[in-house]
């Protein structure tokens, strides 16, 4: 996983990163949280490529040593010694879903906004916006309204937000002189009022306060018209954008491919164990770096077959068969190559 990262890394990050550093004039620390922020999302892609490596390097010091043939004459099939690892592939798949539902879309989302904020910082004065109208919807019903008299950056000044119950009444008033928001800790109004309104809304409890911690589930980009990414949603979300989409009758073919793949792709992991263990098994025993090259090749070959599938769903295909066909595929090489090596 250390070297595909450091290879990834070196071709895709980091040349954009002194690119950005040179634009923006940006010091180390914020070229260093950049390049942390875009790391899990090569990780994620060194997985399947490190899971391929792994096996086929086991497999094949295996048998260039002879292992596999003392195995062999020990009455245990090729087959009963690829179970154990395939049980670590399924580990390792498990683990890559877990991976890209929690740490690489918060991180893909926390380092598009900070760059937005770089770009911002480094116009010398942020983006203003006036008389900012947010509806917000659940189940096509309006719980919330939000207005602000102007938007500047991650500012809202003189902030009005409306909430209402399941009766459709007002349920809490919030009257602020400015809202600001933060990735971590969400939006802080400072400097208001909030009303908190019995059921007939006549009585109202009224707090003041300096600073107070509200969520709202809107961002600065939602306010300006950025919408994040399907790569930058988990399986949750992208279903939620994916039904929002298909209401406003917008083509989601390409979505619902997306969507299966998050689970495809990691469970490439557990289908590169089965091609990288027969892909192993030869005469000669391979070095590292000729195994380094085959799983390059090969993550190539199978990232040219997604494609090609996704074109395939994208025009009216089935979704779940474009995202699962690659694995079927190399699986069923990978299966072939191994039943052929166990007649040997």
């Amino acid at each position: 996983m250390v070297a595909f990262s450091v290879i990834i890394s070196g071709g895709s990050i980091i040349p954009g990163l002194i690119s950005e550093a040179q634009l923006y004039n940006l010091g180390f620390e914020q070229v260093l949280a950049l390049f942390l922020l875009r790391l899990p999302r090569v990780i994620s892609l060194t997985f399947p490529m490190a899971t391929l490596l792994a096996a086929l390097l086991c497999f094949s010091r295996l048998s260039s040593e002879s292992e596999l043939t003392a195995f062999r004459a020990g009455g245990l099939s090729l087959y009963r010694l690829i179970a154990a690892p395939l049980v670590f592939g399924l580990l390792v798949s498990l683990l890559t879903v877990f991976f890209n539902e929690t740490v690489v879309p918060q991180a893909g989302f926390i380092e598009e906004n900070t760059i937005i904020q770089l770009k911002d910082v480094s116009k010398g004065a942020p983006q203003i916006q006036t008389n900012v109208n947010i509806p917000m919807y659940e189940n096509h019903r309006l719980v919330r309204i939000i207005h602000a008299r102007e938007m500047e950056g991650n500012i809202m000044h003189q902030v009005n937000v409306i909430e209402y119950d399941q009766n459709d009444n007002v349920a809490r008033s919030t009257r602020a002189e400015e809202a600001e928001f933060n990735v971590l800790t969400g939006w802080t109004f400072r400097r208001g009022t909030m009303h908190q309104f019995a059921g007939d809304n006549r009585a109202a409890l009224i707090v003041d306060f300096v600073t107070q911690n509200i969520n709202i589930n809107v961002q600065p980009r939602d306010i300006s018209g950025r919408s994040k990414d399907p790569e930058q949603m988990n399986i949750g979300e992208l279903s939620a954008y994916i039904r929002q989409q298909s209401s406003f009758g917008a083509n989601v073919a390409k979505l619902r491919v997306q969507w299966h793949q998050k689970l495809a792709i990691p469970f490439a992991c557990m289908i590169f164990v089965l091609l990288g263990s027969q892909m192993g098994i030869r005469p000669q025993r391979s070095g590292a770096g000729v195994g380094l090259g085959i799983s390059v090749l090969v993550i190539f070959v199978y990232y040219v077959i997604l494609s090609i599938f996704m074109w395939f769903g994208q025009s009216g295909f089935s979704p779940f068969l474009a995202a699962w066909l690659p694995n079927v595929l190399i699986g069923g090489y990978g299966f072939y190559g191994l039943y052929k090596k166990a007649g040997i």
